[in-house]
């Protein structure tokens, strides 16, 4: 019976690493979470409108944060993560259930990813012949899916970096093959392809890129090292992971090439080094690492479940078997490599705790991308979890393949069942994603704004930069501010001092100042382009806020450059009001500073592209964009037309056309096509941006097609203001389409070849 049972050992364990990996959804199962639509925390949130979010992630430059700002990296999530939930939300699934599967795809993964890698080492690198060995792989396999890496990085909302950390092992097992065999297949390839092009989504943070190359270079030189492997091979083979890496995610990662360079400048690193790093590991001693004690590592991780007896007992016995392996397989060139490499995980992870303290801060200071390490726990704690784990099953199996049925159900089997099942059991039990509605009112203010033309919104009160805390009304979210994925144009609110930019610091944070002292702010709002003002009552009152709603209120009621005031409120009384400023106070997104002398229209088509006619323009006059002054925005003069703008769309407003227009077909002849103007291209009064716009330059250097010329001797003109960068995504994905098109046809050759031999 045994025998037939393992005779269908793959299929039985692909069922029920399925099954299990459906752990998420008995959350579902609490009353309460049927009750909402979406589900939240930390910096993740499900998408509010995924339609919406697909569209206007398609874009390098994201105008309704932090006055504009370049977000190339952004694009990375486009796809698995915003692919998947865009088409399971076809089909009518909820945000919220869309989530939890996203979960299970990761922990199914993990699973599998462990269960294959153990097999592989088992057979090709340790060369045990163990009859057991499915028992060990699928053990191993749980306990990676279910590990407190995984459940500590829900909490902070960091679980998209878990996809590569999932496919982890099974990208071990290519290059290591790859390292053995000496010679780049196609197969091998498109595995590896497929792997880097699923973890696009995480790349985007370009740490987790930095966190698997510096572990994989490390891996090649202990090969070169402990296992004589060539350095000319060595070499190779890492440089072709980094070339499929970047075919892989082509797509996007040419649009980041404008953030990568802001990352890189003089002065931009991620944080000081006696700061957060030194903060987020106070308690990652080595011991705890050895113990489990995921909250110290993983620090929102803090349950009764994880941090007790059962749990060090557990871990205690998982590393007694690490020194097994350890004793027993020291010969064996692929052992002392694993471990090594689980040392490194624990030196990074552990950040500046001794020992080597010093050294991981020189490294810190000194080395190029190494302050990503920030909380280092965050980006290599699944590292070191992954080789801890692989070890200990590594022991497990010396010490125990050799014993009778008998014994081996009795001594190893059960006991790890019950591990293992403990594993499911506390990620089932510890709900640390919370389940929200968006209350009625956020829409209705919506609706309310856009038919009040406006502008940009200024949202009080300043909660000094920390992420807003939501009272009752939203079951006590704590989550990234869902407005950015419900109100689509611009809003900001006062930062403190910690967190703010420069642009906070020159326009929005004045503002605050002025309007806490009931002072004449009507000059900053007009060069902001603000049009109205937020004061939201559903925070929670435990929020470190710079100012109290109640006073706001009292002060904005009774300021007379404040021309209207309506509430959105739920029947519990939570929610905000808006203030309407007096048109004194308002200023368009687009403007001419020469205003009598010339007029100006502008129709926005999509967060990267302004179309812009100017009529009677005789005399020399500045064009101000109120934006973040950004070097990519361009602009170019384009041929006058009748059919300039989009028919029965308004202009002069600051929201996007109902036509959802990514793509009109010029974008790519503005990338090589020089731009107007561009020497004039200025920060005006240190955020926005200007440029000088001369009318007697278009005569001269251009034909009459470009523009109409009146009989008092001025002209019209039609410019596009474009955000260059915009360019490089187009063309990433005209590459990555051709490579995916010619790699499917070779495919397809190959495979045919291959059946045709096979039939002969």
């Amino acid at each position: 019976m045994f025998k037939k049972i393992l005779k269908y050992n793959q299929v039985i364990i692909f069922i029920l690493y399925v099954v299990l990996s459906l752990a998420p959804f008995l959350w579902y199962s609490h009353q309460i979470f049927k009750n909402f639509t979406y589900i939240g925390s930390g910096d993740f949130i499900s998408p509010i409108d995924i339609k919406n979010l697909f569209f206007y992630r398609s874009f390098v430059y994201n105008p309704f944060q932090y006055g504009g700002t370049d977000v190339g990296f952004i694009i990375a999530g486009i796809f698995p993560e915003n692919t998947l939930y865009y088409i399971l939300n076809l089909v009518q699934l909820t945000p919220l259930v869309i989530s939890l599967l996203y979960i299970s795809i990761i922990i199914f993964l993990s699973e599998i990813s462990m269960y294959y890698f153990i097999l592989y080492s088992l057979e090709n690198k340790l060369n045990l012949s163990v009859k057991y060995k499915y028992f060990f792989a699928l053990i191993a396999g749980i306990m990676s899916g279910f590990s407190p890496y995984l459940m500590g990085l829900l909490p902070p909302g960091h679980f998209r970096q878990l996809i590569p950390y999932s496919l982890f092992p099974l990208l071990l097992i290519i290059y290591d093959k790859i390292l053995k065999t000496k010679r780049f297949s196609f197969r091998s390839f498109i595995y590896l392809f497929i792997i880097f092009l699923f973890s696009a989504s995480s790349f985007g943070n370009i740490g987790i890129i930095y966190v698997f190359l510096l572990t994989l270079s490390i891996y090649t030189f202990l090969m070169i090292i402990v296992d004589r492997l060539s350095i000319k091979t060595g070499i190779s083979s890492f440089f072709y992971i980094i070339s499929i890496l970047i075919i892989s995610n082509i797509w996007w990662i040419l649009s980041y090439i404008n953030s990568f360079r802001r990352l890189t400048e003089p002065g931009a690193n991620l944080s000081p080094s006696n700061l957060a790093v030194g903060l987020a590991v106070q308690k990652a001693t080595i011991i705890n690492f050895f113990l489990g004690k995921a909250e110290y590592q993983l620090y929102l991780l803090k349950t009764k479940y994880y941090i007790n007896s059962i749990s060090f007992l557990i871990f205690i016995l998982l590393s007694f078997f690490l020194i097994i392996a350890i004793i027993k397989l020291y010969k064996k060139a692929f052992v002392s490599i694993l471990l090594m490499m689980t040392l490194l995980g624990i030196f990074i992870s552990k950040g500046p705790r001794e020992p080597f303290g010093e050294l991981f801060m020189w490294l810190y200071d000194n080395i190029f991308g190494f302050q990503i390490f920030r909380r280092p726990v965050s980006k290599y704690y699944g590292i070191f979890m992954f080789f801890f784990i692989a070890l200990s099953v590594f022991g497990l199996t010396i010490t125990t393949y050799k014993l009778s049925l008998k014994k081996f159900l009795l001594f190893v089997m059960i006991p790890f069942i019950i591990i293992s099942s403990y594993f499911v059991f506390i990620f089932a039990k510890n709900v640390y994603l919370i389940p929200f509605n968006i209350p009625s009112y956020y829409e209705e203010a919506r609706d309310y704004l856009i038919k009040n033309k406006v502008k940009r919104v200024l949202i009080l009160p300043g909660i000094q930069g920390l992420q807003p805390t939501y009272d009752k009304s939203i079951n006590n979210l704590y989550a990234s501010d869902f407005l950015n994925l419900t109100w689509y144009f611009p809003f900001d609110t006062p930062v403190g001092a910690n967190f703010a930019s420069g642009y906070h610091n020159k326009i929005i944070n004045p503002i605050m100042k002025k309007i806490r002292k009931n002072g004449n702010f009507c000059a900053l709002t007009k060069e902001a382009g603000i049009s109205h003002i937020m004061l939201r009552h559903d925070l929670s009152l435990s929020n470190p806020f710079e100012d109290k709603p109640k006073n706001l209120s009292e002060i904005l009621d009774n300021n007379k450059l404040v021309v209207g005031k309506k509430d959105f409120k739920s029947n519990e009384g939570k929610g905000f009001t808006i203030y309407t400023l007096n048109t004194k106070c308002i200023a368009n997104l687009i403007q001419l500073t020469k205003k009598n002398e010339a007029h100006i229209d502008f129709q926005i088509i999509n967060p990267t592209k302004i179309k812009i006619s100017i009529s009677k323009l005789k005399n020399i006059n500045i064009l101000k964009f109120l934006n973040n002054f950004q070097n990519s925005w361009k602009i170019y003069l384009s041929k006058y037309s009748r059919d300039f703008f989009i028919k029965n769309e308004q202009l002069n407003i600051n929201t996007y056309p109902k036509k959802k227009i990514f793509f009109e077909g010029d974008e790519l002849k503005l990338f090589t096509k020089k731009p107007l103007f561009e020497e004039s291209h200025k920060i005006n009064k240190n955020w926005d941006n200007q440029w000088i716009i001369d009318p007697q330059y278009i005569k001269d250097n251009y034909s009459d097609s470009y523009y109409s010329q009146n009989s008092d001797g001025s002209i019209n003109i039609q410019l596009v203001l474009y955000y260059k960068m915009q360019s490089y995504l187009y063309v990433g994905f005209i590459v990555f389409g051709f490579i995916s098109i010619t790699f499917f046809f070779i495919g397809s050759f190959l495979l045919i070849k291959k059946i045709l031999i096979i039939n002969k």
